[in-house]
């Protein structure tokens, strides 16, 4: 049995973050804002919560010309991956008549499938209307007590910049920790709809560990990892550092380091990830 659902990419219009209109805040919410920004409670409400109109709650104080007071210049958020449930439920898991006509957000439409083994659980498949390459089988599916969580296939095709730069003639590599700073890893996330893989590897690496640069179209080759109970093909892509960024959205996230492509080769522990810096070293080196 398949149902379809759809689910949105955000475009960054900003238009959400502009309306009239208040931004609950969970008390939750609040904690995790404040421990983001490295403020108290108190100073965090005090600086940028005001009483909800019926009184009975906090919500986001607004800029002077109406818009939140979290949206920078470039329409991103300042507290994105802390933000309120309730800006980052827009428009999939609330929404109002006639959004469409003020959110430039792209639908995307996929669809579920029931499968049984040992047990009923949800699996992927591939995209409607898709080709092949975004179908991806998954790895065994896991137990009823550990459910494996419903994702479109293309969550499981992602890119990866591999950040380097000379330095008085030896070739160095940026690393950044995983969220939880348990692993070194190289700057990754989804191939979304519409990007180019060297694109959206581009983009990670800015977001994630704060460097911009050229980015080689020609992919050094991939690795799998285990996520969202399947397998993750991720293809790397070389980014020739030209700008060190002293402030990016995941710096509080994450910690980055530079580190000679031998070091880096001995840091990394996903699998098949050493190899892949390898391959940059006879590369670049060779080139």
């Amino acid at each position: 049995m398949s149902s379809s659902r759809h689910f949105h990419i955000c475009t960054r219009c900003g238009n959400c973050c502009r309306w009239p209109g208040i931004v609950r805040l969970k008390n939750v919410e609040i904690d995790r804002i404040a421990d983001f920004m490295g403020l108290s409670v108190d100073e965090f409400t005090s600086r940028y919560t005001d009483l909800t109109p019926d009184r009975r709650g906090l919500t986001l104080t607004d800029r002077e010309d109406g818009a939140c007071v979290f949206l920078e210049g470039d329409n991103r958020c300042r507290i994105n991956p802390v933000k309120p449930d309730q800006c980052r439920g827009f428009p999939d898991r609330w929404s109002f008549d006639g959004y469409e006509q003020v959110c430039p957000a792209i639908k995307i439409r996929y669809r579920m499938r029931q499968v049984t083994h040992t047990g009923t659980q949800l699996n992927n498949t591939a995209l409607a209307g898709r080709p092949d390459p975004y179908h991806v089988t998954p790895d065994p599916p896991l137990s009823e007590a550990d459910p494996m969580p419903a994702k479109p296939d293309f969550y499981y095709r992602q890119s990866a910049a591999l950040p380097y730069r000379w330095n008085d003639g030896e070739l160095d590599i940026l690393l950044i920790t995983t969220l939880k700073k348990r692993h070194w890893i190289l700057p990754k996330g989804i191939v979304e709809p519409g990007f180019t893989p060297w694109d959206s590897a581009a983009y990670e690496a800015r977001e994630e560990a704060g460097v911009q640069g050229v980015i080689d179209q020609e992919s050094l080759g991939e690795y799998e990892t285990r996520k969202w109970g399947g397998t993750c093909r991720v293809q790397v892509f070389p980014l020739r550092v030209e700008e060190v960024l002293d402030e990016w959205p995941e710096q509080e996230l994450r910690d980055r380091q530079w580190v000679p492509i031998a070091q880096a080769i001995e840091m990394v522990t996903t699998p098949g990830l050493d190899t892949i810096i390898r391959q940059a070293a006879a590369r670049l080196v060779g080139a």
